[in-house]
């Protein structure tokens, strides 16, 4: 599993990806083109001092459980796609952003995603592919986020590990954040 931009800023210190990361389980099973993915990790990592080697579970506290779903096909073998869906969970108490809300903390924070990478060449040299992640709720810091873009291998003859990538992406941030926050929408710094 990937980590989306926008889970880090919502799950903030309980879903540590560096430098520390956490224990957990993970399970795959393919059926024909359809795999499906799940795990379930420690929620939130403890102090350095208090578990040196990063293996104690604390799943009392919290837990973060993420399951996906992904089709691979395609228009023949050698023009492959994959289509993906997912929904994460995790079950500890988070900050409430919503300043209008009396409640300290929320929880649980809930999310879905979905990514597309379709090969649009017979040769696979061009691909496209675009991804989006949906967090609901006003308590989050970050409501969406989406990317989308191109990339072309063996742009220039004679160059086979070249590859030219263009990209957009985009995280809007939620109207809680920007309410109870000094953040100023339209800057640019």
């Amino acid at each position: 599993f990937g980590v989306f931009p926008s889970v880090s800023p919502n799950l903030g210190f309980a879903f540590s990806i560096y430098p520390r990361t956490m224990p957990g389980i993970y399970v795959n099973h393919q059926v024909n083109n359809f795999i499906i993915k799940s795990a379930l990790y420690s929620g939130a990592s403890h102090d350095f001092d208090d578990d040196k080697h990063n293996l104690r579970w604390n799943l009392d506290d919290s837990g973060f459980f993420i399951t996906e779903v992904t089709y691979r096909g395609g228009v023949s073998a050698s023009n492959p796609s994959e289509y993906k869906f997912g929904a994460f969970k995790h079950t500890g108490s988070f900050d409430n952003l919503d300043v209008n809300n009396t409640n300290a903390s929320v929880s649980p924070d809930l999310g879905f995603y979905s990514i597309v990478d379709h090969t649009l060449s017979f040769d696979q040299r061009l691909s496209v592919f675009a991804e989006a992640t949906y967090f609901p709720g006003d308590h989050n810091f970050s409501k969406l986020f989406y990317a989308t873009g191109f990339e072309m291998r063996e742009p220039f003859q004679n160059r086979k590990d070249d590859v030219f990538f263009f990209g957009f992406l985009s995280t809007s941030l939620s109207e809680s954040a920007l309410s109870g926050a000094n953040i100023d929408e339209d800057s640019r710094s």
